[in-house]
């Protein structure tokens, strides 16, 4: 039997809306990813590609997830913190499992250390004869 996900933490991805560019309250979701600080980084080229996917996200999954929402995977966890990510500029990735107890999440470009899965060295050494490399690369 699989337990259900739940979440209990969420990293804080603040700062999506910049709220004091918008008058009313009956502003579109449209309007306000255009003046979302996602739009503004963006290129001009990725702007409406983004838009579109933005606005095929439904409206349940399109806010920040809250504490305590229950999934049926970690799979179905990543995906709901990734369709939430596009919007606010980011994508997850699961950095650790712990045999069905609980999962990690991090943003996959403000992590703080690469993985090194390979355990590979920083610096590529080359042999000065031949120039092959003969650190652990």
């Amino acid at each position: 039997m699989r337990l259900p996900f739940r979440m209990l933490l969420f990293v804080s991805h603040t700062a999506v809306l910049r709220t004091s560019n918008i008058s009313s309250k009956m502003t579109t979701f449209d309007q306000r990813l255009r003046l979302s600080t996602v739009f503004s980084l963006l290129d001009p080229t990725y702007r409406n590609s983004w838009l579109k996917h933005c606005l095929t996200i439904s409206v349940g999954r399109r806010a920040r997830p809250e504490d305590d929402e229950v999934f049926e995977s970690h799979e179905d966890c990543l995906e709901r913190l990734n369709q939430y990510g596009i919007i606010a500029g980011c994508c997850f990735v699961t950095t650790r499992t712990r045999k069905s107890k609980s999962v990690d999440f991090n943003c996959a470009f403000h992590d703080t250390q690469t993985k090194n899965a390979r355990k590979l060295e920083s610096v590529v050494i080359r042999d000065p004869d031949d120039h092959s490399i003969i650190s652990r690369r």
